[in-house]
């Protein structure tokens, strides 16, 4: 009596602390959900703070030596000097403006709903019962009970021996690994549809995104398919324009007395902002180079590991290499030179050379290791 005592109370134990951490992510989703404004808000108060030193401290004041720098010289360096002179201006408002278009369009695109995709399609009604089966199993495995889920569960108690052979783990002791398949479609329980592959419920958004990579709460949405390459062009800009900043603004920030607070300021901040633009660009990029998301970096990690100890090696089928990974990231066709595709518009015109629903694999997902 006294272990059954023990065991019931450590299952409403654990049903209050899993009802407490759900009340603490509902709770995070919702400020994620109404903070984003404020955070966009910041990001184009600081983007417009840069642009405002730049344009009334850094350029007039290296404009002036270019053009008025020493009385000595002749006609045609002074011509030279003059057209450097133009050619920083003329600089400093493209990479201005391929901050703010990017920016923009990373905001305004949508990542890709799910609202164009059919729902009551003949593979959703093939998936959700077996995936409603086991969401209840686990259910029933970590102690929740009563309410809605009861009757999930004695469904899913009746059928268990059907969901273990439809779902069985990625390896096998007999049949040795059996990797799963990404490039099938599956099923969202939260809004009751299949979804195609890559596309995974964003509960910040709370609807399916295409190709969802993470939410981001500076651009106050998701970044999926249709936004992702405006999303990594913003911060490769943004980055690029801090370094600039940075380094102009550093022979005045060394000068004591003469750089002034917004210089000071202006200094510290960039390269503060330019050192974590480093690290999230250079995690966007391998992500990019490897032709995976961030959920799907965290997949294939695990099925990695179960390859590895299968004695195979896991290929990511989504990962076409190198060149044609950039050109499929960046919507640039394979007969145009890739550095358009950094380039905003107009000139550049990209084009999504997918719907977001079909990509192009590889033919295996793991080869056997033979040693």
């Amino acid at each position: 009596e006294g272990r059954t005592h023990m065991s019931r109370g450590s299952r409403r134990l654990q049903h209050v602390a899993l009802r407490v951490a759900r009340a603490v992510a509902s709770g995070a989703e919702t400020l994620m959900r109404t903070s984003g404004p404020c955070f966009v808000t910041v990001a184009l108060t600081l983007i417009g703070g840069g642009a405002y030193m730049v344009f009334t401290v850094l350029l007039p004041h290296y404009v002036t030596s270019l053009v008025w720098g020493g009385n000595q010289r002749g006609v045609l360096v002074g011509c030279v000097m003059t057209l450097l002179a133009v050619g920083l201006v003329v600089y400093a408002n493209f990479i201005l403006y391929g901050i703010l278009y990017n920016y923009v369009m990373a905001i305004t695109t949508s990542p890709g709903a799910m609202s164009a995709i059919v729902k009551t399609s003949e593979e959703a009604a093939a998936i959700a019962p077996v995936e409603q089966v086991v969401l209840a199993t686990e259910d029933m495995q970590c102690g929740v009970s009563g309410g809605e889920s009861a009757p999930a569960m004695r469904q899913a108690a009746r059928q268990a021996p059907a969901v273990a052979a439809a779902h069985a783990d990625a390896y096998d002791p007999e049949e040795g690994y059996v990797p799963s398949d990404p490039t099938k479609p599956r099923y969202c329980k939260i809004c009751q549809a299949s979804k195609p592959p890559r596309a995974h419920h964003c509960k910040v958004c709370k609807k399916c995104v295409l190709k969802m990579d993470h939410h981001c709460v500076w651009i106050s949405g998701c970044v999926g398919f249709a936004n992702h390459r405006y999303f990594v062009l913003f911060m490769a800009y943004l980055a690029w324009g801090c370094l600039n900043i940075a380094g102009l603004s550093l022979p005045l920030f060394m000068q004591t007395g003469s750089s002034g607070v917004l210089v000071t300021f202006g200094f510290i901040i960039c390269s503060s902002v330019l050192l974590s633009l480093v690290v999230l660009l250079t995690w966007q990029l391998f992500l990019v180079l490897t032709n995976q998301t961030t959920i799907e970096f965290y997949w294939n990690t695990e099925e990695r590991y179960d390859a590895k100890r299968a004695g195979q090696v896991f290929v990511n089928v989504f990962n076409l290499g190198l060149m044609n990974n950039l050109h499929d990231f960046l919507w640039v066709p394979k007969h145009c030179a890739l550095w358009k595709g950094v380039l905003p518009w107009p000139f550049f015109e990209p084009v999504q050379p997918h719907d977001g629903v079909n990509f192009p694999t590889r033919n295996r997902r793991v080869a056997t290791v033979h040693v």
